[in-house]
């Protein structure tokens, strides 16, 4: 692949991400904010896109570029799973979105069926990441709506540089199908995925730019499209629950057997209902009880 200005600031753009994941798990210290799920995605995607990097050689940049990306996104998985202060600050229980169902296996499937036979393991694991990459970045964008704007902008700055560096990319497909027409060979598969990925990134463009545009420190992320993906990802975790066999309804608070159940909804949650919820479990516990709190 040549290089040229888009293709180059795109690459930046790439790198730049990847280091503000690694200032924060190493210079702040903390993992939160930051999905797991999104870098283990990641992880397989360079994985399967990027082993010929040990058996063809095209140029001494493009050999550094692969190596990179498989060794820090591996990294950043390993230390946010098993470095010891990290761990407690990874936000295990809101990082929840169903990645393996829902982006590992959709893209395995449609892998299987677009490849052709003769195409071999390596053409199959090459299209198997183009369609991964398109929602690997799910896991971590609904993580951030949780948040709201309790996020540190080191996080939303490195889904925005993520975001650039597809897009700069598509960018990079076009000026080089004018500048090389004899040369470059198109591949719609390519641009069908890279351009679906940019429009995942679109909406988190959107609240990034009004946000900033309102002179807001932090961005307020909230879209209908989340949202769905949220409910569905809840539905899933609450399918593992069903022995449970109670049913209540939302945004109610019922006491039953010294039991305080606190029902809160992630999309109506505010500063007020936490205040509530915190003068509720002080006076019980003044009273001489404790509750034992339920959160659903």
């Amino acid at each position: 692949m040549s290089m040229n200005i888009f293709r180059l600031t795109g690459d930046m753009c790439h790198l730049f991400s990847i280091l503000l994941v690694l200032h924060r798990l190493l210079k702040q210290h903390t993992a939160e904010g930051i999905s797991l799920r999104t870098h283990e995605l990641f992880l397989v995607v360079f994985c399967a896109r990027y082993l010929d990097v040990f058996t063809l050689f095209y140029s001494l940049y493009n050999c550094t570029m692969k190596l990179f990306y498989i060794a820090s996104s591996g990294l950043v998985v390993c230390l946010i799973r098993w470095k010891g202060p990290l761990v407690l600050t990874y936000d295990r229980a809101r990082d929840d979105f169903p990645h393996w169902k829902y982006c590992v296996l959709p893209a395995a499937l449609l892998s299987i069926l677009s490849v052709n036979k003769a195409g071999g393991l390596e053409e199959l694991l090459w299209t198997f990441s183009i369609y991964l990459e398109v929602t690997a970045v799910v896991p971590q964008l609904v993580l951030l709506q949780q948040y709201r704007r309790d996020i540190d902008n080191t996080v939303t700055n490195y889904i925005l540089f993520m975001g650039m560096y597809r897009a700069l990319y598509c960018v990079n497909w076009v000026y080089r199908s004018y500048v090389e027409p004899n040369k470059y060979r198109h591949n719609y598969l390519v641009y069908t995925c890279g351009v679906l990925q940019t429009l995942v990134y679109s909406d988190f463009f959107y609240c990034y730019i009004k946000s900033k545009a309102a002179g807001e420190e932090s961005i307020q992320y909230e879209t209908y499209f989340l949202n769905r993906l949220r409910s569905l990802s809840c539905c899933s975790s609450g399918n593992n629950n069903s022995d449970s066999g109670n049913n209540v309804n939302d945004n109610e608070s019922a006491s039953q057997d010294g039991e305080l159940y606190l029902l809160i909804d992630d999309d109506q949650q505010n500063e007020d209902e936490r205040a509530h919820v915190e003068n509720t479990i002080d006076h019980q516990h003044e009273s001489g009880g404790v509750p034992n709190i339920q959160v659903v």
